[in-house]
């Protein structure tokens, strides 16, 4: 069930998102999401959006504007940002939990995976994360280039975003025409900071078409010795700096 509850710890929250079929983004001061419940024979609500996955969200609710939603309930949720179109989605309650003396969290999860792929634009796909790891962008200023490989042809995009299990590549319209019916590719790249190409086998995940390109999304063949496990510690160094110089940014912002 999505937002299992368990005995707090030390690291819960840390804990919690490892257990989690994709890792919860959480809403950000500087690139705020809005988000509007819809509950049966209630007017629609505004809420507070915690944090998101293209699986399911939390939301918060001051207890003077709670619907008394159960388990199982079944709702609709509305996430926007500025002048951008919603993306609408329908969801049930699969857990519950008091937050303070003033609010109530809600667990969501998404039923409709496909239709909520159907409405992501290149905005909206980075704070529906699909991934079970943190992920993190490379530098605004500077475009990472990335080589896909199969049957002796290839292609090159660059990097969306990348963790330690898998990577997203935007390529343009031809090029993913070409890679269409390929379910593995080999991958090179080098990161900014970083020493040497890392290379290696990865497996088609997902492809979300864009406005003039396509978003491929690929996770790393950890298990093979063509896969990426021995970069894992490369991997793993340039998410946490990454993250923590995102985090630095966000802070400032602030």
């Amino acid at each position: 069930m999505f937002f299992k509850k368990k005995a707090p710890t030390p690291k819960a929250t840390k804990t919690r998102a490892e257990q989690r079929a994709q890792y919860r983004k959480r809403n950000s001061k500087s690139q705020a999401l809005e988000a509007t419940l819809r509950v049966p024979k209630w007017e629609a609500l505004r809420v507070e959006l915690v944090d998101l996955s293209v699986r399911g969200a939390c939301i918060r609710i001051a207890f003077a504007q709670d619907r008394n939603l159960k388990a199982n309930d079944l709702v609709e949720l509305s996430i926007g940002s500025m002048m951008r179109n919603e993306v609408r989605t329908a969801a049930r309650v699969a857990n519950i939990t008091r937050d303070g003396e003033s609010h109530i969290r809600y667990g969501l999860e998404f039923l409709n995976i496909n239709n909520l792929y159907a409405q992501l634009d290149t905005f909206y796909a980075r704070h529906f994360n699909r991934r079970r790891h943190v992920r993190v962008v490379p530098t605004l200023d500077r475009k990472v280039q990335v080589k896909a490989r199969w049957s002796g042809e290839e292609v090159t995009g660059h990097v969306f975003d990348i963790s330690q299990s898998g990577v997203g590549i935007v390529l343009s319209k031809d090029s993913s025409a070409r890679v269409a019916e390929v379910e593995v590719l080999e991958l090179s790249l080098k990161l900014p900071g970083m020493e040497g190409e890392l290379s290696g086998r990865a497996k088609v995940r997902h492809r979300t078409a864009l406005n003039q390109n396509t978003l491929l999304g690929l996770e790393f063949e950890l298990d093979t010795p063509e896969g990426f496990a021995r970069h894992t510690e490369a991997l793993t160094a340039f998410v946490e700096r990454r993250a923590a110089e995102m985090s630095q940014w966000e802070k400032g912002w602030s």
